[in-house]
């Protein structure tokens, strides 16, 4: 479990035009694992584990509490709870206060991949309005990890990568299909 990789993507305002274009482009090799931690409405009803799984072959799941961690899926985090990484590599999830009026906080997925993955953690920062996963970003790269955002160029609200970009929190500024090129080379 030791070489398994970890991709996290993090993304909020105008972030689902990027994951729905690409979602079936991306290819998960080996002992690799997809989360994908998004902003969204907390009151409605949600469909869209349905929706990834229409637009990938790949395994999807929406994280449930104490979650063992598999292989070659793509995980969603629910709405409306933060995502903790148990040591057994479980998942957790947690109903705390919101971070920067969020939770998810892309910010806090991105820290507890970054120390249970360390330089086997990929984060992806994509579209949003704030600047929740900078710090994250940082995380992920102290603790030997790459960090890909989104070029603000082709990013629907451009606040969001631009943060973590001036911050120097940026490993590769991609396009998006940069991006996906980048992930699909992961072995």
């Amino acid at each position: 479990m030791d070489d398994q990789k970890c991709i996290v993507i993090g993304g909020s305002a105008g972030s689902l035009d990027f994951i729905f274009e690409h979602l079936n482009n991306f290819e998960l090799h080996n002992n690799t694992i997809m989360i994908v931690v998004l902003h969204r409405k907390s009151s409605a009803h949600s469909s869209i584990e349905n929706t990834f799984r229409n637009k990938t072959e790949i395994e999807v799941s929406e994280i449930e509490d104490k979650e063992k961690i598999g292989v070659n899926t793509i995980y969603i985090c629910p709405a409306d709870y933060h995502l903790l990484i148990e040591e057994d590599r479980s998942f957790s999830l947690d109903f705390s206060e919101r971070v920067k009026f969020n939770r998810p906080s892309i910010d806090i997925a991105f820290e507890e991949v970054a120390k249970s993955y360390k330089k086997n953690a990929i984060a992806i920062l994509l579209s949003g309005a704030n600047n929740d996963g900078m710090l994250g970003c940082d995380h992920i790269q102290k603790y030997g990890g790459i960090t890909i955002v989104q070029d603000p160029k082709v990013a629907v609200v451009p606040y969001m990568p631009n943060s973590a970009i001036e911050k120097g929190y940026a490993t590769h500024v991609l396009n998006n299909n940069e991006i996906v090129e980048y992930i699909n080379k992961i072995k």
